[in-house]
């Protein structure tokens, strides 16, 4: 019995592993069951993206320190993360509001209320954007236990990548929807390319300089630029509901570290990717929380993929002169 302790032991020390391979297969998995349903002559250009997909995801791992800090179900973040979801949930459909809406203006308030513990707050919410189609409030509730603990869980990997708080969101509701047995929402992809572009542009360079230039929070900076385009093309745009989904999963991308994203190039590729893996995601996964998140963390991934083969080409360049 001691014997097996002491193993169980060991490898907790090496969680941080366990929590790259979660976020990682969660990744990859969406990834390729996409690419098994995709039909558009640009299911090329999403399996050539495969390629700087698993370089970036690899290039996490290689970066990353593997031993744990201690886990401890008693993180107040879990009880943060908890409330997160529910209220979020609430607003969205005791109000009948956008759940960019409230998932945004709980980001907002949470990082006036709760600063230090904002980031699960903002965690949460994104969870809380699940549809009422598909969940009740006591699944809700059950999304909530299960977010909470896996943001303390994954909290040590993945740090200053865009996209994170969503991915774990959407791991949560992935899983209790695989336990209940629940059904994705069916949408129409009818998206114009060119707004997604300009859309996503905004959505990542808002945020970003904010961020960076203005030495603000990226929690209050996604979340207040959100909120206040969401407001504002309710009034100025026909389709305002898919274009603050688009900016609100871009500014995911602009809460990103600046040595993620360290110029105006690969802010502009993060941008143009972003824009083409909303079109094809956009009729998957519907229904679930943190679908947005997921593809910024997959975005983020694809060009860190492709940072790597840049710096790694112009090496060999390098010893070649």
């Amino acid at each position: 019995m001691k014997k097996y302790l002491l193993q169980l032991k060991n490898n907790l020390k090496f969680k941080n592993t366990y929590a790259w391979i979660l976020l990682s297969v969660t990744l990859l998995y969406a990834y390729i069951l996409v690419l098994f349903e995709f039909r558009d002559w640009m299911i090329f250009l999403y399996a050539l993206l495969s390629i700087p997909l698993i370089i970036g995801l690899r290039h996490v791992y290689q970066s990353m320190d593997r031993i744990s800090e201690k886990f401890s179900l008693k993180d107040y973040d879990i009880i943060f993360a908890f409330f997160g979801v529910i209220v979020t949930y609430l607003l969205a459909h005791q109000l009948n509001i956008s759940a960019v809406i409230a998932s945004s203006f709980i980001g907002v308030l949470g990082y006036y209320l709760f600063p230090k513990n904002s980031v699960a707050i903002y965690c949460g919410s994104f969870a809380g954007m699940v549809s009422s189609y598909l969940f009740n409030y006591y699944e809700v509730g059950f999304i909530s236990i299960v977010c909470g603990v896996l943001f303390v869980f994954l909290k040590p990997v993945y740090n200053g990548y865009g996209g994170k708080l969503g991915s774990t969101a959407f791991i949560a509701t992935m899983f209790v929807a695989i336990v209940l047995e629940k059904d994705f929402l069916l949408v129409v992809n009818d998206l114009n390319l060119l707004r997604l572009f300009i859309v996503s542009i905004l959505g990542v360079f808002i945020p970003f300089f904010m961020t960076h230039y203005f030495k603000l929070s990226p929690v209050f900076t996604s979340a207040i630029a959100s909120l206040v385009y969401a407001l504002i093309v309710i009034y100025l745009v026909q389709d305002y509901l898919t274009c603050s989904l688009v900016f609100f999963s871009a500014s995911f991308i602009g809460m990103s570290a600046k040595d993620k994203l360290p110029n105006l190039f690969y802010l502009l590729l993060a941008a143009l990717v972003h824009a083409f893996l909303f079109h094809v995601y956009f009729e998957h996964y519907n229904g679930l929380g943190g679908k947005l998140g997921l593809m910024a963390l997959t975005t983020m991934m694809i060009v860190t993929g492709f940072k790597v083969m840049v710096e790694k080409i112009k090496l060999i360049s390098k010893k070649a002169s």
